[in-house]
């Protein structure tokens, strides 16, 4: 809600703390769907569901960032 910077730093900040921990990409990957910017959402879901390839939201998030745009 406006605070897109503290959220990217913070996520960053998560994958950094603990880089085989899929919520922090998977959380990255929903903030950069939400921000139009679906080449980063699609890596990090891809990253996502390389650590844990039975996370759904990473499932879910990475089809919503290849779903075709109309």
């Amino acid at each position: 809600a406006g605070q897109r910077e503290c959220a990217v730093t913070a996520f960053a900040a998560a994958i950094r703390g603990n880089p085989r921990d899929a919520a922090g990409y998977v959380n990255a990957g929903l903030l950069s769907l939400q921000s139009g910017n679906t080449a980063a959402a699609v890596d990090f879901f891809a990253s996502a569901l390389t650590i844990d390839p039975s996370s759904k939201p990473a499932h879910d998030g990475l089809a919503q960032a290849r779903a075709p745009k109309f």
